[in-house]
Formats: C-alpha cells, structure tokens, sequence
C-alpha cells in the first residue's frame, strides 16, 4: 500500500522531468544552486531547503485546485453513482 502511495505522489512530484508538474521543475532545479552557491558554508543544506520550499509551494497550488474539483465534481459524481 504505502508503495503505491509513494509511486502516486511521484507523479505530481515538480522535480521530476516524467511527472504532472514538470514545468515547475526546472525553475526549482535552478534557484537551489543559485541560493546555495550564495551561502557557501551551508550550500547543500541552502540547496535542498529551496528545493522543498519550491516544491511544497508547488504542492499548495496543485492542492488549492483539487480540492474544489473534488468537492464539486467527483462528490457529486460519486454520490450518483454510490446512490447515496
């Protein structure tokens, strides 16, 4: 179960080029070196904390769109076809 879990959220993962949000990716892909290449004693822990800042924002705005759509759409539709 949680493998499947995992393999589910790697499809909207912003970093990876095969994933939903790929578009996002390559713009994060670029501000971590940036920022870490500013700070050099911290570079990789700057790097991987832009990178997750990236990706959680990106993660926000994909939820803030689903979430109405599955209120809106697929309850209903699931209501209809459960019966309930």
């Amino acid at each position: 179960m949680a493998d499947r879990l995992i393999g589910w959220a790697r499809r909207f993962d912003p970093c990876d080029p095969s994933a939903v949000g790929s578009a996002a990716g390559p713009g994060i892909r670029r501000a971590a070196p940036a920022a870490g290449g500013a700070v050099q004693a911290a570079r990789a822990a700057v790097e991987g904390r832009v990178g997750a800042a990236g990706a959680g924002v990106f993660g926000l705005l994909l939820g803030a769109l689903l979430v109405p759509l599955v209120h809106r759409v697929i309850e209903p539709l699931w209501g209809v076809v459960t019966g309930k």
